[in-house]
């Protein structure tokens, strides 16, 4: 007969984190048992030690940067077989870099607290529920294309630009989109399809050419950051209704005027009115003053994580976010004087 009272068995755990030493003690400390691996600093050696003992461990805890890697986690999580990203928990602490894992199908993104961490392993944890969010964008326009074409839109856009958009320009190469993306965080993502690229973020590296697109290579980055608009030298109506089913914007075929129009219609409008009104519930708050001042002091995506921790009410907190987004895209000025129409 089996004893009722016998102590469960430890739970395993695959921990990738170039700080291994101080998680595993902590786990350690609270009954989990620890695969022995010791650091690990790059991603080649965490995908080794994945693939030879994901089997034995209950849980993998895997963290964004590795050593000098500061998106190996993504590079990781984007090949990772679907019944070993299942019991894969990202335990990086940074917004954007939970917000990667998130779009390559790791649910649960809970960071380096224990706690937290244990909480997703029982069960316990909101994660699935979390969505979108929110994310600080660094640049207004992040723009990717092979070679000459790259190098006609850079010229062009140079003359007639708005001066308020920040634009990034890179090649098309997975690494240089990939790095670019986590370092810039733009509002909008343009990618010009040649006949032949790889997307950095998809379930896997899908190789592709514009006329056979499948539906899980074109990653959502609009989960990631703002908008996404992919363009193509070559029309195809399957690819545009593969795309607009992931949610992107499409301008076919490539052309300045049509691109120009959608940057305009995307970034050029004044949204203050409607951050102004997701923003009400600040003012009614018993101590809108102090939320009032986080917004005021901070930027959107840490007044959000400050006023969360502060009131444990989210709805409060993107509130107050919407809050800091008019402060940081119109000035302190507008902010003031939305705080005053609300006194």
């Amino acid at each position: 007969m089996t004893d009722a009272t016998a102590t469960p068995v430890a739970k395993k755990l695959l921990i990738i984190d170039d700080a291994f030493d101080l998680l595993s003690k902590q786990f350690e400390d609270r009954g989990y048992e620890v695969i022995s691996t010791g650091p690990t600093m790059d991603a080649f050696t965490a995908m080794m030690f994945i693939g030879r003992l994901h089997f034995q461990a209950d849980f993998i805890l895997l963290d964004m940067q590795l050593g000098q890697q500061n998106d190996a986690g993504a590079k990781i999580a984007g090949i990772l077989p679907p019944e070993v990203k299942a019991k894969t928990i990202g335990i990086s602490g940074e917004t954007i870099a939970k917000q990667v894992l998130r779009s390559l199908g790791i649910t649960h993104t809970p960071g380096k607290n224990p706690d937290d961490v244990i909480a997703c392993m029982e069960g316990r944890c909101d994660c699935q529920k979390q969505g979108k969010k929110n994310v600080e964008f660094k640049s207004d326009i992040l723009i990717a294309a092979h070679g000459a074409v790259l190098a006609s839109l850079k010229k062009v856009l140079s003359i007639i630009q708005d001066e308020r958009w920040k634009i990034i320009y890179c090649e098309d190469k997975p690494d240089e989109v990939g790095k670019a993306l986590l370092e810039h965080r733009p509002r909008l993502f343009v990618y010009h399809i040649s006949d032949y690229m790889v997307f950095p973020y998809g379930n896997a590296e899908h190789s592709y050419s514009h006329l056979r697109i499948a539906d899980s290579s074109l990653p959502p980055f609009e989960n990631l950051f703002g908008e996404a608009v992919i363009t193509s030298a070559v029309p195809d109506d399957e690819m545009a209704e593969r795309a607009k089913k992931l949610g992107h914007k499409i301008v076919m075929p490539l052309d300045v005027v049509n691109l120009l129009t959608v940057i305009h219609s995307l970034l050029g409008k004044d949204r203050s009115q409607e951050w102004e009104m997701r923003a009400e519930p600040i003012f009614g708050h018993p101590n809108r003053d102090v939320l009032i001042n986080i917004a005021r002091t901070m930027s959107p995506s840490s007044t959000y994580e400050a006023v969360f921790a502060r009131t444990r009410d989210e709805a409060m907190a993107k509130a107050c976010r919407y809050l800091s987004i008019i402060r940081r895209d119109y000035g302190i000025d507008k902010f003031e004087q939305v705080v005053l129409r609300h006194s």
